[in-house]
């Protein structure tokens, strides 16, 4: 089994927490995933004066774009608990994903992250020959991403 993937940094098994509070709902906390990717941006706009000059930028747009990649066992119980807020509408509830971890090569920092107002926005199954486990790769909304060391990009 291959080690789990936090931001596309391999950590170890030992050192990684999520859970997950859905909103109205109960804390779901969970081990039983192989991947948790997030990236945010900020586009701003140019701004020009008199001969195409530039003259200024706005604030811009922020995006933030996540996935976590569950083992088919988990992610059905995690479905299950989203079905206790909106029956049949999943993909309508609204939850937090909190991430701390270590980085195999660090010095035993803890870093942190929180992925703020997650729905689920679709679902792959991965299912592989041989001996790996059955996955579900889940693409996430989500509003923002909050690192735990305050640097957000807006």
């Amino acid at each position: 089994m291959a080690e789990p993937l936090i931001a596309g940094q391999m950590v170890s098994w030992a050192e990684i927490s999520a859970s997950i509070s859905i909103y109205g709902g109960e804390e779901f906390q969970t081990a039983d995933y192989a991947a948790i990717d997030w990236d945010d941006s900020l586009t701003p706009e140019k701004i020009r004066g008199t001969g195409g000059r530039i003259i200024g930028r706005t604030v811009g747009e922020y995006d933030a774009n996540a996935s976590m990649t569950m083992y088919y066992a988990k992610a059905m119980a995690f479905q299950r608990a989203l079905a206790q807020i909106q029956p049949n509408k999943i993909g309508l509830v609204v939850f937090d994903l909190n991430v701390s971890w270590s980085p195999l090569d660090g010095n035993g920092e803890v870093f942190s992250c929180q992925l703020v107002g997650c729905r689920l926005a679709g679902r792959t199954v991965g299912n592989a020959t041989g001996a790996a486990a059955t996955t579900v790769e889940m693409p996430l909304s989500i509003i923002r991403i909050d690192p735990g060391d305050g640097t957000r990009l807006l």
